[in-house]
């Protein structure tokens, strides 16, 4: 049965309780799991759950509804990393877009190469993960680097009140991203942006955003740099284009240091000075730091009260911005769960990775 602990401290935490939305028709819950929406008291919108294709029948690429309590304060399209497919290192992004003209807002899945639901979509499209600050009018507006501008339309900057295009904002002592970038001359070697004062981390650290236009997810990373607060935008492979999209949406880090270390399996160590740990931050569980060096996919253990009531999947970044797809266990095992061992092993990004009880 749900571990009933997680799922009371869920509802405690989640302001205004949880919104199970209505599935398209074609689409089915998948995994185990009850799709739903909720908001926290510092307005940050969390999905979870899985959805997959009901194989009775032909579904398109909405997934829901939203209600205007957990849609973009303005008519935005929200785009965010999310793991795709039953078996294989499958990305896409999940799109929340809205019309300019009624407001009613959808949450949709793309698949990376496809441009919509494909085969992995299909398979399992995880929620997990998946989130986005409700607005950016109370966020500090990104110093952008000379190559670097906000993508203007449709991301942020439109409607009534106005919002940065491109913002950074601290939440629960988290440092979280709004907006969308474009870079004019293609060129990765250039920053993207710099943070404000207060805002740098201390130590490198790198989370996964998702690159191109709505059409074709790819997927790539935000490097910050951890003293000068630096931040570039690295490109997975050669999938994506920073002259299209860089979408900061979802993207977060702790800026500060938790009492709970995160108990690491099978020889994985830390990958920097930067601590390993683990916090349950509004019945929303976030991880931080970097590991490397494992000899196994068992990567490391959730304490009791953090850990999922099923297995989920979720987005990670690793060594030379390749993605991951980690999964996640009742029991609180997190594992590598596709791609190779060896990427991880080199370097594993916990930053970033994120899921609601």
């Amino acid at each position: 049965p749900p571990d009933e602990a997680n799922l009371r401290s869920a509802e405690e935490a989640i302001s205004s309780s949880w919104y199970f939305p209505t599935l398209k028709s074609g689409w089915i819950a998948a995994n185990g799991t009850t799709p739903a929406v909720g908001i926290t008291s510092t307005g940050i919108i969390v999905f979870r759950g899985a959805v997959k294709k009901d194989p009775n029948k032909n579904p398109g690429n909405v997934l829901f509804d939203l209600p205007s309590n957990l849609s973009p304060a303005n008519p935005d399209f929200i785009d965010i990393p999310i793991a795709l497919g039953a078996l294989g290192n499958g990305l896409g992004m999940l799109i929340v877009g809205c019309s300019q003209g009624t407001g009613q807002c959808t949450a949709t899945v793309s698949e990376d190469g496809v441009g919509g639901a494909g085969a992995k979509a299909f398979a399992m499209t995880s929620l997990d993960g998946a989130s986005f600050d409700r607005t950016s009018a109370d966020s500090q507006p990104l110093a952008l680097g000379t190559d670097w501008g906000a993508r203007q339309y449709p991301f942020r900057n439109q409607g009534t009140p106005f919002e940065l295009p491109a913002g950074v904002k601290k939440v629960g002592g988290f440092v979280r991203f709004q907006g969308a970038l474009v870079n004019n001359t293609g060129s990765a070697n250039t920053a993207a942006f710099q943070l404000p004062s207060g805002y740098i981390p201390g130590q490198n650290v790198y989370v996964p955003v998702v690159l191109g236009p709505n059409s074709s997810a790819a997927h790539g990373r935000l490097a910050i740099m951890g003293t000068s607060g630096i931040v570039y935008v690295q490109i997975e492979g050669s999938k994506g284009s920073l002259a299209e999209m860089t979408s900061l949406e979802g993207a977060s880090f702790s800026l500060t240091t938790t009492p709970t270390s995160l108990s690491l399996q099978n020889g994985w160590v830390a990958y920097s000075a930067r601590a390993v740990k683990v916090r349950n931050e509004e019945g929303v569980i976030r991880l931080e730091g970097a590991v490397k060096n494992g000899t196994n996919v068992v990567v490391a253990n959730l304490p009791q009260g953090m850990r999922p009531a099923q297995t989920i999947y979720v987005v990670a970044d690793a060594i030379n911005a390749a993605h991951m797809r980690l999964k996640i266990e009742r029991n609180g095992n997190i594992s590598v769960d596709s791609g190779t061992l060896s990427s991880a092993q080199g370097f594993l990004s916990l930053d970033g990775v994120s899921f609601a009880l």
